[in-house]
This record gives C-alpha cells, structure tokens and sequence, in this order.
C-alpha cells in the first residue's frame, strides 16, 4: 500500500463539489465530500512536520481530532444497533484509531502542561525508529528470522560495539585505533582490575616466549603507550563466521559460473 496516494485519495472533496451537477453518480454525494474533507483534516493534523500545523492545546488541529474522535463513536454507536445495520471499520482499526488519537491529545497536553512545548509536531509520534530497529537485528540473525531473546541480546551487544568501533566513511583512523581510544588499561579506574589487566597481558607474552627480555620494563610500557594486544570474544567470532557461512554460498555460484 503506497500511503502518500492513499492520503491524496481523500483530497478528492473539491473535485467532487465542482463536478457534481455534471455528472449523474455525483448525485447525493455530500455524505462523502463531508467524510473526504474530515479525514483531510485529520491526516494534516496527525502528519504535522512544520510549526505552521502544529499540535498545540484547544487550536485548530486540536479541534479537528477531537471532532473526528466524536465522530467516530457516533458512528460506532449507530452502525453497532441491530435496526440500522450500517457498514463499519473493524474493531481493531476501531480501537487503534481511538487510541492514537487520544494518545495524540494526551501527550500534546502532558508536554504542553508540565514540559512548557510550545507546540508538538505529530509526524513525530510514529514506531519507524523501532520497527528499523528490530528489522536491523532480524536481519543480523542471518537465516534465523526468528531469533529468540539470547540470541537477540548478543546481537544487540555486538550492532552496539559495532557502531562504536567502525570508522567513519573518509576517515584516516583503522577500527582499531578506534578501539585503542575507548579503552586503555590506564582508564580503568579499579586498581584491581587494571593490575588484573596487566597480569592477562604478561602472562600473554610468558605463554608465547616472544619479547620475554622486556618483563621488567612490561608494566610501565603498557601505562605508558598501551601497546597491547586484545582478543576478540567468541560472540564476534561466532558472528564472522556466521556472516562468513551466509556469503559464502554466493561466492561459490559465482566461482562456478566463471568456470563455465
């Protein structure tokens, strides 16, 4: 469904009045230039992106969705009635839309009252960051599209370090580097963990036999430049790997199709 044509569907009123002496379907349609012109007014006040048509307490855009949440009750009592039978949304869209609306005038008027907003711009009051959100996470999963909560907090923990760690486009500084400035040993504030730290390292060196004639001078080294080495933990291992498994069947076929 392509919303910005949905949303013009209903700026067809005018069209309707100028056309309706000349054209015999258009009779007795003041019942429908009425409803086009209510949800016009409605979706300007619930789409607000500039001050001009702002959210503010008892104004304009205010009146039009309290008029339109009256409206919808008063359709919802009559077409409920067993005499009338009148067609009717569904229920759910029924209880959305009253949700939204009040939702709407309730944090206009929260913000308004305690925060002093001068106004609030509704285009704003929307689940998009959310909904990119999840389907980032989703589509980290790999082939898993439906990751449960472990699986979803390790890559939660994984996109969050990422952000941190990747450089920017253009940038003259490796991921490394970047990760060398948010974490020094001499940051850590704990004498304890940060001796812990040195001893991991040390017994980094002992265990390769490599630079063994530098010990003494090990510590004051690391205090001093922090030239050490930092290992990768298994979550990100597991995640290469499963990136690594998801492309790869991509490149083979396309090795495959060079050979032939």
């Amino acid at each position: 469904m392509n919303v910005a044509l949905a949303f013009q569907f209903f700026g067809v009123a005018d069209a309707i009045d100028l056309l309706k002496d000349k054209h015999p379907d258009l009779q007795d349609c003041e019942g429908s230039m009425k409803l086009c012109r209510r949800v016009k007014a409605l979706i300007t006040a619930m789409n607000s992106r500039t001050p001009m048509n702002t959210l503010r307490p008892d104004n304009e855009m205010w009146k039009n969705i309290e008029s339109f949440l009256h409206f919808l009750r008063e359709w919802e009592s009559k077409a409920k009635k067993e005499i009338n039978k009148y067609e009717f949304i569904t229920d759910q869209t029924c209880y959305g839309l009253k949700v939204s609306l009040q939702g709407a005038l309730e944090i206009c008027r929260f913000l308004a009252k305690d925060c002093n907003f001068k106004y609030l711009m509704t285009a704003r009051l929307n689940q998009d960051n959310l909904e990119r959100f999840f389907g980032m996470m989703r589509n980290c999963c790999g082939s898993n599209d439906y990751p449960d909560s472990a699986l979803f907090i390790q890559m939660h923990k994984l996109v969050s370090t990422y952000s941190l760690v990747k450089p920017q486009k253009g940038s003259n500084i490796s991921g490394g580097e970047i990760i060398d400035i948010l974490l020094k040993i001499k940051d850590i504030q704990n004498i304890d963990e940060r001796q812990q730290q040195c001893n991991a390292q040390i017994g980094t060196i002992l265990d390769k036999g490599l630079n063994t004639d530098i010990l003494p001078d090990a510590a004051k080294i690391m205090e001093d430049h922090d030239y050490f080495k930092y290992s990768t933990s298994d979550y990100v291992t597991a995640y290469v790997a499963g990136f690594v498994a998801r492309k790869g069947n991509r490149f083979a076929r396309l090795l495959q199709i060079n050979k032939k």
